[in-house]
């Protein structure tokens, strides 16, 4: 899943000498450069943390169960995402060659890490015989676990059929079909590798949008984010494919767009107050739907509201966004002093928000491997989240980070934030974050 993962980009682009917004305070003003934004750290912190409590056998059943609905880490990543490469796109349009940096600095930052955990699953997914090697290396490869059967026989029904279902009520009339699921996940390798169905979204959200963030107009920008929006939930509607649709690509981009559309109303905003008016009233009144759409399904504890074809149409871009607003209040607020400010920025937080695209892409891997392990369910979760930011952490360290500072150095005048240095967690033991600070000065 996913999201963003992408530890490069938690940043805010500021504009030029002419631009009179009241910006926050953790942006020097009348700079051109790109400054990480601790708060949007530590909302991953919080994501991934919400995704592996939800994957993992001895957390989901906490709380009543209500950790199964740890899933809506994903929107966030996805709300994240969208913010921040809509912010270095914008970023990009006056920047020379701005396909080449976008692209190569996405690819670099992405596919190292990914490709190795990809080929350290086959033993796994070779044993399981669930799926074939090379179909399995194929869909990672291409990022197509988003694009899965029957999606294409539907699309196809969809086409032959538009009137038919287009005047379909599905939502309303099936939309207390809810699955009772009182049974706790199973952890095996197959499954580590399906839940980079969030990654084909976020790819082909990066392959499609850059053109047209780089191409259009800003108002042309903001009537395709608008659009696709539109689309994607009438998409979920028409296709009327239950829960599969949750992962499918093409339903799913509308929660990185609304995050696309925070990057633009910041972007061309004057007032920070009226920011935080507007944040704060699309997040009141999308929990408000969001109660009204949960009250209609009741009970929704031990149920997953995904099967609703209600909340899968609705309540999918209610939860869009409200995420993003959220996103947007903590860029508004970056770097002031109120509670859930100072909570996210807590090093420990930040720390694993850092590392978290990582932590994504093997915690199902390691849960796996220590299956077996006689130490009870709860046992097991908390030494496989251990041994995952183990994991992260080296991974960072080892390979992430040359990669990143190499790619600084190729790229050094493109409108993104400088790595972060992990500086909460690690300053104290770890001489590798001097070198890393050493080099965040010659970065943009």
């Amino acid at each position: 899943m996913l999201t963003e993962k992408l530890t490069e980009d938690s940043a805010e682009r500021v504009g030029g000498p002419d631009d009179a917004v009241d910006r926050p305070a953790s942006v020097r003003a009348g700079s051109s450069k790109v400054r990480r934004i601790e708060e949007l750290d530590g909302l991953r912190a919080v994501a991934i943390l919400l995704v592996i409590s939800c994957h993992y056998p001895g957390f989901c059943v906490l709380l009543g169960g209500f950790l199964k609905f740890g899933w809506v880490g994903v929107e966030i990543f996805f709300a994240i995402s969208g913010y921040l490469i809509t912010t270095i796109l914008l970023g990009l349009r006056t920047k020379p060659s701005p396909y080449t940096t976008f692209y190569a600095r996405r690819t670099i930052r992405i596919l190292p890490v990914y490709l190795v955990v990809t080929v350290l699953l086959i033993p796994g997914i070779h044993y399981e015989h669930i799926l074939q090697p090379r179909w399995y290396l194929f869909d990672q490869v291409f990022f197509l676990r988003g694009f899965t059967d029957p999606f294409w026989s539907l699309m196809a029904n969809l086409f032959r059929h538009p009137l038919r279902s287009l005047l379909h009520l599905a939502p309303l009339s099936t939309g207390r079909a809810l699955y009772y699921d009182n049974s706790v996940p199973r952890m095996f390798f197959t499954g580590a590798a399906y839940v980079s169905w969030s990654l084909s979204v976020e790819e082909f959200f990066y392959l499609l949008w850059a053109p047209v963030v780089l191409k259009l107009s800003r108002r042309w920008v903001t009537i395709t984010a608008f659009v696709v929006c539109a689309g994607a939930l009438l998409l979920r509607w028409l296709l009327c494919a239950g829960l599969a649709s949750y992962f499918w690509t093409a339903c799913r981009f509308d929660g990185l767009m609304y995050g696309a559309l925070v990057a633009l109303v910041i972007e061309s905003a004057r007032q920070r107050q009226q920011l935080n008016r507007l944040f704060w009233a699309c997040l009141g009144g999308s929990i408000l739907g969001l109660a009204g759409i949960w009250i209609y399904l009741r009970p929704v504890l031990n149920h997953d509201p995904r099967t609703s074809l209600l909340f899968l149409t609705f309540g999918l871009s209610l939860t869009g966004i409200a995420t993003a607003s959220i996103v947007g209040i903590l860029v508004t607020q970056a770097g002031r002093r109120w509670l859930v400010g100072d909570v996210l920025r807590w090093r420990m937080l930040v720390f694993v928000g850092t590392i978290s695209y990582t932590m994504y892409l093997v915690h199902v891997a390691i849960a796996t491997l220590i299956g077996g392990l006689p130490i009870g369910a709860l046992g097991r979760a908390c030494l496989a989240l251990g041994l995952t930011i183990a994991v992260a952490y080296a991974s960072w360290n080892w390979l992430e980070l040359p990669l990143l500072q190499w790619k600084d150095k190729r790229f050094p005048n493109s409108p993104h934030p400088s790595e972060p240095v992990l500086s909460g967690f690690s300053e104290r033991s770890s001489l590798s974050r001097e070198t890393a600070r050493t080099s965040a000065g010659s970065r943009s």
